[in-house]
């Protein structure tokens, strides 16, 4: 069953935040989701190292940016998968707090460097 079938018989408020971990379909989800991704403000997507290109390939093909990359995995000091955190370009469009660079002045003070 296809995640656009399912929501057609099982309708729920939109706009959809989407998790999708499914241990290795996730590009299956994707394809059989083009109508849900129309009303998804964010998907969240597992990514381990060797697909996370490809699963960001189809998220901003399908009309979405990368925001974020949370839950780094590290398998004896190996750096092994994220989730990816990507947000709709129309959704992100109306909440400038999600696009700083380009809706406030720069201020050092604001600036921030994680390290580990």
């Amino acid at each position: 069953v296809s995640l656009d079938d399912w929501i057609a018989e099982h309708p729920v408020a939109k706009p959809y935040l989407l998790k999708v971990d499914v241990d290795g379909g996730e590009i299956e989800v994707l394809r059989g989701a083009t109508r849900t991704l129309a009303d998804t403000s964010c998907v969240v997507i597992e990514a381990p190292m060797h697909v996370r290109v490809d699963r960001l390939g189809v998220l901003l093909q399908a009309g979405f940016a990368l925001w974020d990359i949370v839950d780094l995995c590290y398998y004896h000091g190996n750096h092994v998968q994220v989730d990816l955190v990507c947000v709709s370009y129309a959704f992100r469009a109306n909440l400038p707090d999600l696009r700083p660079w380009e809706t406030k002045e720069f201020r050092w003070d604001a600036w921030q460097n994680l390290t580990g």
